[in-house]
């Protein structure tokens, strides 16, 4: 039986996706191909078994689908939540709990 190689452009076409993203899931071995030269060569039973696999993960694990609890409170700049906070709570991590936050706080000066 003969196996039908194509190149990283001709899969990208066929499944609408950028002939870059073929190169890396190639390049990092979750597409099995072979590179002759600088061309990446992958069988159309390579391209069926990632599908497959692809097919059989969940669609998003990292997105939860229980109700957000707390709400979102939106901060003045001299106070209350931070953007980190804010999108730590959209999330559904609990505020404050990572390293330190990304956003700064401006320090205001007590009037004279």
């Amino acid at each position: 039986m003969t196996h039908i190689r194509k190149t990283a452009a001709e899969v990208a076409t066929e499944l609408r996706v950028s002939p870059r993203l073929i190169q890396k899931l190639c390049a990092s071995g979750a597409l099995r191909a072979a590179k002759i030269g600088s061309i990446w060569r992958i069988t159309t039973s390579a391209i069926d078994d990632y599908l497959d696999q692809e097919a059989s993960r969940p669609s998003c694990p990292a997105i939860s689908t229980k109700p957000q609890t707390a709400p979102i409170t939106l901060g003045s700049r001299s106070g209350g939540a931070t953007s980190a906070d804010r999108y730590a709570r959209l999330i559904g991590v609990q505020p404050g709990s990572g390293s330190k936050s990304c956003s700064k706080r401006r320090k205001t000066s007590a009037p004279a």
